[in-house]
């Protein structure tokens, strides 16, 4: 099993096992309704690593953490202790994703170049089926899609050079999470979502003794958010 899925169900047993005893808390007296529009601020913790392949050269694949906010926002309609809800959400804050430091096989003096991605303004559309846990508790799935700016540094030592660019993605996003309500308006929320951005060729352009070079190398970052915040239902 690989450590991604590992850290997967690790954090669906705990979504899960949060909604099975949240009726154990004081709730409301009668069923609360999850339709209707609401918005959400939450605190997430980022695990993000990139797939860096610079042809000919390396192929790893380094990961960071990071804390980062989260604002969304979006409209739930109920059907017989069923849910669906589709949102929009943005990151708040930067997430490192992965940083590696190489030897160059083309020149022996040439040692410690690093590359690093950092993934920045990152939002996301998804659409949530629920099912309702007693009174006031829900579990949801999470299906959508992401999209990001990733930027690389490559820095060289040897040459005392840096040299950086911006790049779109787009993937892919899945999760869980459960849902408790402290009354017919205000409610927590524990969930946890993957995204799997696209592979994207990138041009990186380098000057040597004033001759440029320039090569094709591919980047294909992914994040795995652990997310906690509070929501408003209207």
């Amino acid at each position: 099993m690989t450590q991604a899925l590992r850290s997967s169900c690790l954090v669906a047993s705990a979504v899960l096992a949060s909604a099975v005893c949240a009726p154990a808390f004081a709730g409301p007296d009668s069923p609360v309704g999850f339709a209707g529009g609401f918005v959400q601020g939450a605190g997430a913790l980022a695990k993000s690593r990139t797939e860096i392949d610079f042809t000919g050269w390396f192929n790893v694949k380094p990961e960071d953490q990071s804390t980062v906010g989260e604002l969304s926002a979006g409209y739930g309609w109920d059907f017989n202790g069923f849910s669906v809800r589709a949102l929009g959400f943005y990151i708040l804050g930067n997430q490192k994703a992965g940083t590696t430091t190489q030897n160059s096989p083309f020149n022996l003096n040439e040692v410690n170049d690093t590359v690093s991605m950092t993934l920045k303004n990152s939002w996301g559309l998804v659409i949530e089926p629920g099912m309702r846990l007693g009174d006031s508790a829900m579990v949801y799935g999470r299906i959508g899609y992401g999209w990001t700016s990733g930027e690389y540094v490559f820095t060289r030592p040897y040459w005392a050079d840096r040299y950086s660019a911006s790049t779109g993605y787009s993937g892919f996003l899945w999760g869980i999470g459960a849902q408790y309500a402290f009354g017919s308006n205000f409610y927590g929320f524990a969930q946890f979502h993957q995204t799997l951005y696209g592979r994207k060729d990138v041009t990186v352009t380098v000057v040597d003794n004033g001759v440029t070079f320039r090569y094709t190398d591919r980047f294909k970052p992914e994040s795995m958010n652990l997310t906690l915040g509070i929501g408003y239902r209207f």
